[in-house]
């Protein structure tokens, strides 16, 4: 059985200066959960909100950006395709698979690549926060 850690991700939302893990957004509302117990605080107003966000772990291999989902037995990544260039992995990847025993990659659908890869190989770990927020309040805007 392999060891695996996970890279989170998912949203979160600061409600009062406080950071929340943070799920909802139907009926213009949230449902706010404690960071450490898991457990729900509040379902509240998303205008109420200081920030609302989806937030992952991104890095690059072979010079492309890639989300990074999780770490296994220490040694390997397991990442999905975050990039525009679908032909460009497509081709390189058919050519990896051929030489480099170490990696294993598949495609989930036309535009979806996931693969596990020796961690040297993947550079720039970082977190990627994508607004929600913002985007919520300029549909509001427009609605009205």
């Amino acid at each position: 059985m392999e060891d695996t850690s996970e890279f989170p991700s998912g949203y979160r939302a600061m409600y009062r200066g406080k950071r929340y893990n943070a799920n909802g957004g139907r009926q213009g509302q949230v449902t706010l959960w404690d960071e450490d117990t898991g457990h729900q605080v509040a379902r509240v107003p998303i205008d109420e909100l200081d920030e609302w966000y989806f937030f992952s772990a991104q890095g690059t291999y072979l010079g492309e950006p890639f989300r990074v989902n999780r770490e296994i037995d220490g040694t390997l990544y397991w990442i999905s395709y975050e990039g525009s260039n679908g032909r460009k992995i497509a081709e390189e990847w058919r050519v990896r698979t051929e030489s480099d025993p170490g990696s294993t990659f598949w495609r989930d659908d036309r535009f979806c690549f996931d693969a596990r890869v020796p961690k040297e190989q993947v550079h720039d770990i970082h977190e990627v926060r994508q607004d929600a927020l913002g985007p919520w309040r300029e549909r509001q805007e427009g609605a009205r």
